[in-house]
């Protein structure tokens, strides 16, 4: 029999109301045809009691309408499979549904349902059941009884109990219990003999019962945004378990660094507790930020010494200085004091470990209350900066030089500060949550079009990230310490909150990694070598080892070793990438070592670094300005002249290849020339360098106004309070990839890059337009299919640089119209970027989309080619009107609007 389908058609509800009255010999032979019914989205308040005539329908579509209940006929549809009734009005189940026996799928999530009757247990074939997004308190016991289950949702409702008659849902394979109140995971769970995947994400659960090893056929567990701080020995049982997520939880035993490598890390964790005593371990990193002349070094090496330490202008830090201290026996801090410099805010993401504390210094002296900029200079950008980079991050602000001022100037600082940071807080929780609630009215309009799914889902995606960055705002500690390095006044206060901070965050670990650790630290002082290399380090383990450990095998003690040195690397204790076999051969054990290194490049001090380079590489002036040049005006830097910068080092070949590759790992710089006969050096181009404004060749290149033979495609990256440091540059140097070695490719300055390929032209930039900073990325050329992909391309990579680096940082993103870029236009129509996340373009034939800048409809191929195949499957289907049109609300976004599909 021929499929017939029905979408969205109110067509189809009119002819079904005809046969209210009608007996069933004069149905049409239509509708005994159906298969399928589609009315998501029809606005319908109610499905008419002649649905009984469909004899032969499979499945029933009708989402996002206004029903409340159905009608009794439904239960004559004995053909019927699937039946979706998600987000509408239902608050008492439709018992109707109860006698259809053959449904395999109900779906009514979304809706306001408290309890399920016990009639459900007749629909004896359902194998799927959606009650997510309800008003659920009490687990529904009723669904217990429903043998053939497979499936089952109840996310997103109010639930803390399970029932133990969930024991006989032999065949259920999938619970979803996440976003409920639940502060443990239920023993009688565990007793579910074939359950395959739980979902208990964003619970309250501190508890996991050692029962959860009898679940042998469990693949996946999500108990992600949890409280949960041991995990059972018992879990490693669960062999199938091979999917399993613990983000944001305070993991203490295993770590996080051990949790996130998967059951198989775990569960070496646990052998090695097994082998060893496990080892409470309070040791943590403190990292220092501020400003230049902020007091960071002093307050560093007096914390080191234990003793007043006041700091030369000689002795201020480039780039990063490295130490530690202990507060008391068995608490101790790896210290990271970070140079103030623009150009060092690079190294953080580096060395900075989000297990670790953050202390923002600032100057009591230097401080101005009667100056509106300071705390935004020496507090509150360092604040949104490290929200952004690390979320979540222990944030503490430090006033220093206590002893230069009176007793009642400092009080009167800290009360402002407190409240000026009070304010600045609650203002940035507060855009946020406006941005969450923005998101929902979009979400809720776009709900009307079944087309924009994709969208939506984006659009949660961006909502969640929003949500969780709104929670990480409260993050900073509501004292503001005030110390003397000269007379160690306040030391004591920050002393006792570093020792409480890094109590709560102790962790247990097994015996052999603290020795490892403990020999590790020792070879900072009594080893030479800037580096260990994997034999040194073997030794070095082997000598503290348990005897056991000469009976394991070379792989297995690999194995091993990457999971200490995992450890301690998020520790903060060294610096290890195993993200290539290149870089995992070397340990940087002696961190000040990799900030020296990268200080010789990084360095300000150009005369000095001048005078530095004069004797070893035995050049002319005129070269040295040239190199000078290069470096100052380019960011281009020779091998030869990065080998000379660290020469103080003498490191090996092979430390010098790890560095040379370490740079570009870290997208810190890319290769611009490979050596040749003509050119025998290879140089590099680092974009954190460049002081050259836009070159004024530029504009013949790519004019202010677009050529009339060309089309233009623009993304636009907002951020409402600040580019992150770095976030450009890195950007930057990652488009590498694709445009190629040569100069004549690609142009760069302080604030963009320039570059041809492939027939297009790119420009991408950073610029200031009133409180945001944007980034923006335009391709130009002849052929609009030319300039999707490294606009796609262009785009993936910023939301990976953003992810990696910054995930808690705040983002608008919008598709600038082309139409109002050819016509000049100063406040061009905006498209949502989300756009750009949707599935790769489709073809089909060409839809129309109205600009706000003109009264004539733009082809929506300009918009987005991906929009283009469902555009035209769309419009068939609900005639003349069937054009995609773009709505716009006002929002809190550039020019004041923001613009959405909708089908009407």
């Amino acid at each position: 029999m021929d499929q017939k389908q029905v979408k969205a058609g109110k067509e189809s509800l009119l002819i079904l109301e005809k046969l209210q009255d009608t007996c069933p010999s004069r149905t049409p032979v239509s509708v005994l045809e159906w298969t399928l019914i589609d009315y998501d989205n029809a606005d319908i308040e109610v499905i008419p009691e002649s649905i009984k005539w469909c004899f032969n329908v499979r499945k029933i579509y009708g989402q996002r309408n206004k029903l409340s209940s159905l009608p009794q006929s439904i239960s004559d549809l004995q053909f019927l499979k699937e039946l979706w009734l998600g987000n509408n009005q239902f608050e008492d189940f439709p018992s109707s549904v109860c006698d259809v026996t053959l449904l395999e799928l109900l779906d009514l999530s979304g809706n306001q349902l408290l309890k399920i009757p016990r009639d459900i247990n007749r629909l004896r074939n359902l194998r799927s059941l959606y009650l997510s997004n309800n008003k659920f308190t009490d687990f529904p016991t009723a669904v217990c009884g429903i043998r053939k289950l497979e499936e089952l949702q109840l996310d997103n409702n109010q639930l803390s109990q399970i029932p133990d008659s969930v024991q006989q849902m032999d065949n259920l394979h999938i619970l979803e219990l996440g976003n409920n109140d639940f502060n443990a995971i239920p023993d009688h769970i565990c007793s579910i003999p074939n359950l395959e995947k739980l979902f208990m994400e964003n619970n309250a659960i501190t508890h996991i019962p050692p029962s959860i090893g009898n679940l042998q056929k469990l693949n996946k567990l999500k108990l992600d945004q949890n409280k949960i701080t041991h995990l059972p020995h018992a879990l490693v049982s669960a062999k199938n378990l091979l999917d399993i997520h613990l983000h944001d939880n305070p993991l203490v035993e295993p770590p996080e660094s051990v949790c996130s490598k998967g059951l198989e890390a775990i569960g070496r964790y646990f052998h090695e507790l097994k082998d060893s005593k496990a080892v409470q371990s309070s040791r943590i990193q403190l990292n220092l930020l501020g400003e230049t002349g902020s007091g960071k070094t002093s307050v560093s090496l007096s914390l080191q010494r234990d003793k007043p330490t006041l700091t030369a202008q000689a002795d201020r830090t480039r780039v990063i200085a490295q130490g530690s201290c202990e507060t008391q026996p068995d608490i101790a801090f790896n210290i990271n004091d970070f140079g103030g410099h623009d150009v060092y805010k690079v190294s953080h993401p580096i060395f900075i470990s989000k297990n670790g504390i953050v202390l923002i210094a600032f100057n009591l002296v230097t401080y101005n209350l009667s100056n509106p900029d300071h705390y935004g200079l020496y507090i509150g950008d360092w604040i949104d900066k490290v929200q952004a980079q690390t979320p979540g991050m222990r944030i503490a602000l430090l006033g220093t030089h206590f002893d230069e001022v009176s007793t009642e100037a400092a009080m009167t600082i800290r009360q402002a500060v407190l409240k000026q940071m009070k304010q600045h807080m609650e203002k940035k929780k507060r855009w946020l949550k406006t941005q969450v609630s923005n998101i929902d009215e979009k979400i809720e309009d776009l709900q009307q079009s079944p087309e924009q799914e994709e969208i939506i889902q984006a659009y949660r995606v961006k909502q969640g990230r929003l949500s969780k960055a709104a929670n990480h705002v409260v993050d900073v500690c509501d004292h503001v310490f005030m110390v003397s390095s000269k007379t160690m006044e306040g030391y004591p206060q920050l002393k006792e909150y570093l020792s409480n901070q890094a109590q709560r965050w102790a962790v247990s670990l097994p015996g052999t990694w603290v020795q490892a650790a403990n020999a590790i630290r020792i070879q900072k002082y009594e080893n030479s070598n800037n580096t260990l290399d994997w034999v040194a380090l073997q030794e070095v383990i082997s000598q503290h080892a348990p005897r056991s450990w000469q009976k394991r095998s070379p792989t297995e003690k690999r194995v091993v070793i990457c999971d200490i040195l995992s450890f301690l690397a998020s520790r903060g204790d060294i610096i290890w990438f195993d993200t290539s076999p290149t870089l995992a051969r070397v340990i940087f054990h002696k961190q000040e070592i990799l900030a020296g290194l990268l200080k010789a490049v990084l360095n300000h001090d150009l005369e000095h670094l001048m005078v530095k380079l004069l004797r070893p590489l035995k050049i002319s002036r005129p070269r040295l300005e040239d190199i000078r040049e290069d470096f100052a005006v380019r960011g281009i830097v020779s091998k030869d002249v990065m080998k000379c910068l660290w020469g103080q080092f003498h490191l090996s070949s092979v430390e010098t290849e790890v560095l040379v590759e370490l740079l570009q790992q870290l997208e810190l710089c890319y290769q611009v020339e490979k050596g040749t006969a003509v050119t025998p050096d290879t140089t590099f181009h680092f974009p954190w360098l460049l002081t050259e404004d836009r070159q004024q060749e530029l504009e013949e290149k790519w004019p202010r106004c677009l050529p009339q033979d060309l089309i233009q495609v623009t993304l636009e990256v907002y951020f409402p309070y600040k580019c992150p440091d770095g976030m450009f540059e890195k950007f930057s140097v990652r488009q590498h990839n694709y445009l190629g070695f040569y100069k004549s490719h690609r142009m760069d300055w302080k604030d963009g890059l320039y570059a041809q390929v492939r027939g297009c032209r790119i420009q991408i930039s950073r610029s200031q337009r009133e409180s945001d900073w944007v980034i923006t990325v335009a391709i130009r050329g002849r052929n609009i299919e030319d300039l999707w992909p490294p606009l796609h391309r262009a785009h993936s990579d910023l939301m990976s640089v953003i992810q990696e680096d910054w995930p808690g940082v705040s983002y608008d993103k919008f598709l600038v119209c082309p139409h109002c870029v050819k016509e000049g236009f100063n406040r061009p129509h905006l498209f949502p970027g989300e756009l750009l996340d949707r599935p790769p373009p489709i073809s089909g034939e060409d839809a129309d989309v109205p600009c706000r800048n003109c009264d004539d409809l733009i082809d929506a191929g300009l918009v987005h080619p991906a929009t283009k195949a469902e555009i035209c499957h769309k419009g068939k289907n609900i005639g003349n009107r069937g054009r995609l049109f773009v709505t716009s609300t006002v929002g809190h976004f550039p020019h004041g609007h923001f613009l959405m599909y909708k089908i009407l």
